[in-house]
């Protein structure tokens, strides 16, 4: 079994999209109901969920891998050189099964993160047309640079 193998097949891709996807819903959710609950504060879902602590640095980081342990566990979308492996060494142990449900997961989520990152980056860049340069600051002028002319040179003589 060679690890590129089950890292590179259809079903860990259709997994890791299915995690992405339950993933940023769950998020959506989330944040709709702190909206809801919170309406009179006239803050958005992501402001109101960077408030509540647990969120954002247990809940939130945990739902891609403990949704891909499950999906890994219980659904049958597996790939065949994994499922051949586990038959082999592991008697067809579901624990298995979740653990590379878990690394789907964990790899999807940040996959997904990166690629929002540069994706947003790139828009960025792509908005500054050559019609609609960046702002540009004036160019500052020099420090006054003690005593002397600057047409004097280096030394100063």
């Amino acid at each position: 079994m060679n690890p590129i193998d089950v890292l590179y097949c259809w079903q860990t891709l259709m997994m890791a999209s299915v995690i992405v996807g339950l993933t940023q819903s769950f998020k959506a959710s989330i944040e709709a109901f702190l909206t809801y609950k919170n309406k009179d504060a006239g803050l958005s879902g992501k402001e109101l969920r960077a408030r509540v602590k647990m969120l954002d640095s247990v809940l939130l980081p945990l739902f891609p891998l403990m949704s891909g342990a499950l999906i890994g566990a219980f659904i049958p979308l597996r790939p065949e050189v994994l499922t051949t492996y586990v038959n082999q060494h592991a008697s067809g142990s579901h624990g298995a099964y979740a653990l590379w449900g878990a690394a789907v997961g964990q790899f999807a989520d940040y996959i997904f993160q990166h690629g929002k990152r540069m994706f947003r980056g790139q828009t960025e860049q792509s908005s500054r047309s050559p019609s609609n340069p960046p702002p540009s600051n004036p160019p500052s002028d020099p420090p006054p640079s003690g005593s002397g002319d600057s047409s004097e040179g280096p030394s100063g003589k």
